[in-house]
């Protein structure tokens, strides 16, 4: 994942380039994209949430959430919100299926 700026300087195909790119790497969101074609969701959702400790898990919707810029997606702004309550964990890892499915359709 590259940082807003440099997203927005390489998909505007222009010279700008950030002062010190950085590439952020992230256990759950590589998993989830290698198998984001080739398993159905619920195989993804429920190995997530029986492999993953629950710091990782909003670790890395955090971090999906801040690296991209979802204002042309309106279906994505609902589940960037931080969850709290009772099934946090399952309803975060849902939005981040939610939202990279929806990145997929934009």
């Amino acid at each position: 994942m590259l940082c807003k700026d440099c997203d927005q300087a390489r998909s505007q195909d222009t010279n700008v380039k950030c002062a010190e790119p950085k590439l952020v790497i992230n256990e759950l969101l590589c998993f989830f994209n290698s198998k984001y074609d080739s398993q159905p969701k619920s195989v993804i959702h429920d190995t997530i949430l029986e492999f993953y400790r629950e710091d990782e898990i909003f670790s890395a919707k955090q971090m999906f959430t801040q690296c991209g810029d979802f204002t042309n997606c309106p279906l994505v702004q609902p589940h960037l919100k931080k969850r709290i309550g009772e099934n946090k964990i399952e309803r975060s890892v849902e939005d981040i299926l939610t939202i990279f499915s929806a990145l997929d359709e934009c």
